[in-house]
């Protein structure tokens, strides 16, 4: 009896060290994007106040082309977010399709990765986001998340 008590201890000490363990490496790498996300924003944020947008989206090019990691990646989205929120609004972002127009948006970021020589990378993802900026810009208000998944259904079963 005593030697399963004994083994009964183990286990439970085993799956409460590993619990504690995923959950501090969870919240690390929560932390870690959050701050990746918010580097990104503030970064764009001072960037566009003396771009035009497209001028964003160079910058995605010459800071975030090689991103190899989601921290990487959530950073980027935060940087074209914040510089295209505050940069200023020109024929580009006049001329962008509206994200609900599936097809139109994808020839869309299609076209502006290979015109930043950014072809099979993840341009696209940076891409959409600038699209949804571009439509925030032209018609004054904000996409909600369900606009977005379904706008994303969309393009994931034409693509």
């Amino acid at each position: 009896m005593l030697k399963v008590t004994v083994i009964g201890i183990a286990v439970c000490s085993i799956i409460i060290g590993l619990g504690v363990w995923g959950y501090t490496a969870f919240q690390h790498k929560k932390n870690a994007m959050y701050n990746a996300t918010l580097k990104g924003l503030q970064t764009g944020k001072v960037y566009g106040k003396h771009v035009r947008d497209r001028d964003c989206t160079y910058a995605l090019k010459v800071q975030y082309s090689q991103c190899s990691d989601t921290n990487c990646e959530v950073g980027a989205h935060g940087f074209i977010a914040g510089c295209m929120g505050e940069a200023k609004v020109t024929e580009y972002c006049q001329q962008a399709p509206s994200p609900d127009n599936t097809t139109a948006s994808l020839n869309w970021v299609d076209n502006e990765c290979k015109s930043l020589g950014l072809e099979n990378t993840r341009c696209e993802n940076y891409m959409h986001k600038a699209l949804d900026m571009c439509y925030e810009h032209n018609s004054g208000r904000e996409r909600d998340n369900y606009q977005k998944l379904k706008d994303g259904f969309k393009k994931g079963f034409l693509k």
